[in-house]
């Protein structure tokens, strides 16, 4: 009678086992045809709506859905919410602590949103995971830029060069530590290689038109500002730069405008932007903005 009894139990306790995982694999077959949806309406731009909505109806049905976190937080991106990513990203890593991808975004986002300490300890992660990324060493020295220690930034894209020697991001960004020590010699010399490995590097240009601009080689400047605002229509410093290169030519004509837009776009009072005003009248004309 015991025995019988046991089985019963143990059959009653089997059956509700299966009853309570039931629901769970039920939850996650669904949260993956969701993700399919969102990954079939994602390559279209009028459907990007849907594609979230998909992705949200999956990480509902399945929290720990780490591709449907991952993809969410893309999207979030391109549909600059950045924080909205920032947090799908990190979901993600709960589940998966080794996810390199998600330290990567998660890193640049921290970067451009000036949170250095924290995309320190991002691109750490990274290269941590990877040591031969040459991604996680041109970060990081991007980061310790930001952080004003040059000569950490400098080892760092020293490593970053080392692994690949064709990343025109990292010769920029070495240009940009040479320019404000005062070597316009090798910050030009950097920023000929980074056009050279990327010829549509509109910060490359800019760059070397500033430093151009700086040796009072102002036609040459003119040309890289020009090529500039070609790349990126709306570069706002490059309208500076182009426009205080014709004003030392004195060439009025060209530079008013350009200061003037300038200022539109800049849309601040500050020292500079009163500066700029001050040129203009001194050039015998009136600020527009």
């Amino acid at each position: 009678m015991k025995r019988i009894f046991y089985i019963s139990c143990l059959i009653i306790l089997t059956l509700l086992a299966s009853c309570g995982n039931d629901a769970p694999v039920a939850e996650k077959s669904q949260a993956q045809k969701w993700f399919e949806q969102a990954e079939q309406a994602l390559p279209f731009p009028e459907q990007e709506s849907s594609a979230l909505d998909y992705y949200s109806r999956a990480i509902n049905a399945d929290p720990e859905h780490i591709q449907a976190l991952y993809k969410r937080a893309l999207l979030f991106i391109k549909m600059d919410h950045p924080q909205r990513a920032v947090t799908d990203f990190t979901a993600a890593l709960r589940v998966d602590p080794a996810f390199i991808d998600a330290y990567r975004e998660r890193g640049k986002i921290r970067l451009e949103s000036g949170e250095y300490r924290e995309a320190l300890i991002d691109f750490n992660k990274v290269i941590e995971l990877e040591p031969e990324s040459a991604f996680g060493y041109s970060k990081r020295g991007e980061t310790y830029m930001k952080l004003k220690d040059n000569q950490k930034a400098m080892e760092d894209f020293a490593k970053a060069l080392g692994i690949d020697p064709s990343i025109s991001e990292v010769y920029t960004n070495i240009g940009k530590i040479y320019y404000e020590t005062g070597d316009y010699d090798r910050a030009m010399a950097s920023f000929n290689k980074a056009i050279k490995y990327d010829d549509t590097n509109y910060e490359a240009y800019q760059q070397r038109g500033t430093t151009y601009k700086k040796r009072a080689e102002h036609e040459k400047a003119i040309a890289d500002f020009d090529k500039v605002l070609k790349l990126h229509v709306n570069y706002l410093h490059a309208f500076l730069g182009r426009g205080l290169s014709y004003y030392a030519l004195e060439n009025y004509e060209k530079a008013i405008p350009d200061l003037n837009e300038f200022l539109k776009r800049y849309n601040r009072m500050n020292k500079l932007s009163n500066d700029i005003r001050g040129l203009i009248k001194k050039a015998g004309f009136e600020p527009e903005y």
